[in-house]
């Protein structure tokens, strides 16, 4: 008797008691979780916010703050020994005021402010030790309001107001009116409403007024939550107030006719009354509410259908909750459901692909004989067969079990062998399985297998034991590709007969079948692709190498084959890429890596909607033939692995397409994979030098956070400095890409990839702009991006002040040689004519001048000419050249016998006996040449006169 293994099993990813592999009608919710090892500093999550930039806060119970950017967290706690960090590890709660500072609600009756330019904490404590209820001193809930004042709920001090402007806190309390002076849940719902959530009651305060409401009396507000303990509040509409109850559980109140909804949560023995705390409310875009419980997971409210569904842990299964206590919840701007556990942070992410994997571990339901799948079909009942390395697996998803077939000795009608390479099931509901022995059909009355196999005696038996695949032609005949060969199997006979021989170059080892309306059959080998036309037994070669010279082994080893609905066949190999042949036409075009496909192809399927869908050796390949694109899904998609196997691809006929690999399988309904629509904000989430973390201060280069600074000034011995980024996108955010832009240098925009670092070496001095743009992980583009400008500072030596300062320095400096040099040779002039012409005092004739030293006597008869020279003149004699301190109009009146003196120049006069000769406008004393001006040409005559006389 067949040994028969069932495993019940849960529906881990549903986690709702549908099938997994169920109607496209239902989607399925997966949680997606991180922990410490994901970098989250304390597993307990007790506040959650997003602010106007994008980034994620967690508060936590006692690890401080975090902020999440999609790649990693960042720690704000406590130090003791800095006034400006964190008051307290234990954080409850986190808003935004209208500035951008973040106020925060923690243990130590402190409130604290967070300036996200600097960083640094402020901290405003809000009442005294000599107040009562001392020791309970948790701040639960903040709230700004429209004017940018800050709301406190109190544990035991009542509600607090605190003005910025003024730093003054006012207190509300039971003095007031309050129902109690423990504050769990604020809300503001409008301009002038604040809902307060009490442990005594709901109570509204006018902002305008500060009137308070109670709504405490059951008479006065039937079906209410009396003074029960009001712990979470949430509106999306401010004329309806959702709120949570400690006993009776969710409410919800018609704002403006004061009416109750009571939506009691249900008690049984999964959801015990102890479990309907609730800590949170929010709800997600497709309108349902989501309920945080303290012990009871999370619970799912559809207020259309009054229906409740709770999640909670699952062993074994990671796509499950974390933790069955839940303490906060946010939607994100994404539509992301955030979800804070006591065991790390889970989110429900409607952009995440909704892939489906199963495998041996647990992975999604449990029960699979092994990780590697080779092969599936469904029946005529719905069950779902899995063909594996070690078992054939048959899912019944009507009592949620999966039987094993396994081989047993001595057992005739067990199947044969352990590792199935292909399944098919018939029209009429038969199950045909493939295996490394033989053909096997499987008898559901038994349980049982009537397997036929290879007899080499017998020629009307198998051409040989391993069947690769299955397919069936419009006479009931199933063709199988074996390891040797192809055959044509007759079911009512169990007779083959077999095609061996006709297949040219030995390419016997058929991976893929695939039957044309025509009836002829598309055979895919190790060498290559051929046409069989079955009425003639005649095998085609159809050439699909790009060079006809080109027969390398392996290079066409045929893996899959698919005719789309325009009757163009898809050719998949294993070293080759992807190829597609026109019948009609001959045509041929071949897909690789260059065109963003991978060259090991597994599997081809074709949608409902005309796409095809291609397993390889590194992930799962969407091609659309309308653009003419191919998108890759990866295990962080949630595929099981990115390396699938030859052969286990199946559609079923609700579209539903399954894929299979080395670490189990992945199904899904391709019209549920949906890009993701949200792109991202850009930010800079690191700036270093040196590649060393640049600090925040007054003496640095970045005086705010790098993602709050309009410009960065650098000097240039800071030769090595680069940026971080990221595109806040939680989504598969690994997968995100960037580019960058450095305006003044680039030409072009610079591709990243998935790199998140920019760095500069050695730009010149000057003023720059980086642009960075990000897209999502499914491509959608943030062309606007972001950017910062960049001013480098050269060297002082390589300023404008410096080289004005250098350029007038040297003119000072030869102004002031040349100038101490006249005045040391004037000086030595002055000395030497004074010796000499007190030997000249004996003539009767000279010219008396009065010099530096005294007076200087000159003989008239020895000059040769008188040169000017600023404000002194060179008289020249034969012996000696004389410098005297006076003007050239001066000295021509000193002239003894002014006729023997021309002037020919503004600074030459000579004496007419000296001149030699006339040149043009030469004078010519000797054989020393002295020009001639234009205004003294007329002088020129006298000369020449005298030269002719």
């Amino acid at each position: 008797m067949i040994r028969h293994i069932w495993l019940r099993i849960v529906a881990g990813i549903c986690l709702t008691g549908h099938l997994c592999f169920g109607s496209p009608e239902q989607p399925l919710i997966r949680f997606e979780r991180l922990t410490v090892d994901d970098g989250l500093v304390n597993a307990s999550i007790i506040a959650i916010f997003q602010d106007h930039r994008g980034f994620l806060w967690l508060g936590t119970e006692t690890g401080g703050m975090q902020k999440y950017d999609g790649y990693r967290f960042t720690t704000y706690r406590n130090n003791p020994d800095d006034p400006n960090s964190i008051s307290n590890n234990t954080v409850w709660s986190i808003s935004e005021d209208p500035e951008g500072n973040l106020w925060i609600g923690t243990a130590g009756k402190v409130l604290n402010k967070f300036d996200p330019n600097t960083e640094l904490f402020t901290r405003y404590p809000c009442w005294s030790d000599t107040l009562e209820q001392k020791g309970h001193d948790n701040l639960f809930s903040t709230c700004v309001d429209h004017t940018g004042k800050i709301w406190v709920g109190s544990y035991g001090q009542g509600l607090h107001r605190f003005d910025p402007a003024t730093n003054i806190f006012t207190n509300f309390s039971t003095e007031q009116g309050l129902d109690a002076n423990s504050v769990r849940a604020l809300l503001q719902t409008d301009s002038n409403t604040l809902w307060i959530g009490t442990y005594s009651g709901l109570n509204k305060l006018d902002l305008a007024t500060h009137a308070l409401t109670s709504y405490q009396s059951i008479q006065k507000y039937p079906n209410g939550p009396g003074d029960q303990a009001v712990k979470a509040l949430f509106a999306n509409d401010p004329n309806e107030l959702w709120l949570t109850g400690e006993e009776n559980g969710l409410y919800r109140l018609n704002t403006l006719t004061n009416e109750f909804t009571d939506y009691p949560v249900p008690v049984n023995d999964s959801l015990k009354i102890s479990q309907r705390v609730f800590y949170a409310i929010n709800a997600t875009n497709e309108g349902y509410l989501w309920l945080a419980t303290r012990g009871g997971g999370l619970i799912r409210f559809d207020p259309r259908q009054k229906v409740f569904r709770r999640y909670i842990p699952e062993p074994g299964n990671p796509n499950s909750l974390s933790n069955d206590i839940v303490q906060s919840l946010l939607l994100d701007v994404a539509g992301t459901l955030w979800i804070g556990t006591n065991n790390g942070l889970n989110r429900i992410d409607p952009s995440v692909k909704p892939f489906i994997s199963h495998n041996q571990q647990g992975y999604g339901f449990k029960g699979l004989s092994d990780n590697t799948i080779w092969s599936f079909t469904e029946d005529s009942s719905g069950h779902l067969w899995i063909g594996t390395w070690n078992g054939l697996n048959r899912y019944d998803p009507e009592n949620e079990s999966i039987e094993v077939f396994k081989p047993e000795p001595n057992n005739p009608g067990a199947i044969p062998s352990n590792v199935i390479p292909a399944l098919y099931t018939d029209p009429k509901g038969q199950v045909w399985v493939g295996t490394w022995m033989g053909l096997s059909k499987y008898h559901p009355a038994s349980h049982s297998f009537t397997t036929y196999r290879h007899d080499k005696a017998d020629p009307t038996t198998l051409s040989n034991r391993t069947i690769f695949a299955i397919a069936e032609d419009q006479n009931g005949f199933l063709w199988l590709g074996t390891n040797k060969g192809l055959n044509r199997f007759d079911p009512q006979r169990g007779k083959a007969v077999n095609y061996v021989n006709g297949i040219i170059n030995g390419s016997d080892r058929i991976r893929a079948l695939f039957i044309r309306p025509d009836g002829n059959l598309w055979v895919g080998t190790k060498r290559g692709l051929f046409l069989f036309d079955p009425g003639r037994a005649d095998f085609t070669h159809i050439p699909l190498q790009e060079d006809p010279n080109d027969s390398r082994f392996g290079r066409n080893y045929i893996s899959a084959l698919v005719e789309d609905h325009n009757h163009i066949l898809w050719i998949g190999t294993r070293e080759n890429g992807l190829k597609k042949l026109n019948p009609q036409t001959g045509k041929l075009w071949r897909y690789n890596e260059n065109n963003g496909v991978e060259q090991s192809i597994c599997g081809i399927r074709e949608d409902q909607q005309g796409n095809l869908w291609i397993s390889t050796g590194n992930g799962l390949f969407k091609y659309d033939p309308v653009n003419g694109r191919f998108k890759r899904f990866d295990r962080m998609d949630g595929l099981q692995s990115n390396q699938f196997n030859y052969g286990a691809h199946y559609i079923n006929k609700k579209g539903q397409l399954f894929f299979g690999g080395i670490n189990g399988y992945s199904h899904f309904f391709p019209e549920h994979i949906h890009d993701n629509p949200n792109i991202p904000p850009v930010v800079f989430t690191g700036f270093q030098i040196f590649n060393k973390p640049v600090p925040i201060g007054r003496d640095s280069p970045l005086k705010k956070h790098i993602n709050n600074a309009a410009q960065i000034s650098l000097t240039y011995k800071q030769s090595v400095f680069s940026f971080e980024v990221a595109a806040l996108n939680f989504t598969g955010a690994t997968k995100n890409q960037y580019a960058y832009f450095l305006e003044g240098f680039d030409q072009s925009w610079n591709d990243m990839g998935r790199r998140r670092f920019i760095t500069f070496t050695n730009l010149d001095p000057g003023k720059y702009t980086l642009k960075v743009k990000a897209s999502n992980n499914d491509g959608g583009w943030n062309e606007k991006g972001t950017s910062i400008r960049i001013l480098i500072t050269p060297p002082f030596w390589q300023t404008w002040w410096f080289k004005a300062f250098v350029a007038i320095a040297l003119i000072l400096i030869i102004y002031l040689f040349f100038r101490i040099r006249v005045l040391t040779y004037n000086r030595d002039v002055v000395r030497e004519l004074l010796r000499l012409l007190l030997h000249m005092i004996k003539h009767k004739q000279y010219i008396t001048v009065k010099g530096d030293g005294g007076i200087i006597r000159l003989n008239p008869e020895e000059v040769l000419w008188i040169k000017a020279a600023h404000n002194y003149v060179e008289i020249i004699t034969p012996h000696k050249t004389y410098l005297i301190r006076h003007t050239m109009d001066a000295m021509l009146k000193l002239m003894p016998v002014q006729q023997d003196f021309v002037r020919i120049h503004r600074s030459y006069i000579v004496r007419l006996d000296k001149v030699s000769r006339l040149e043009k406008a030469s004078v010519f004393v000797g054989e020393t040449q002295l020009p001639a001006g234009r205004a003294y040409r007329k002088n020129l005559d006298d000369i020449r006169t005298h030269l002719t006389n």
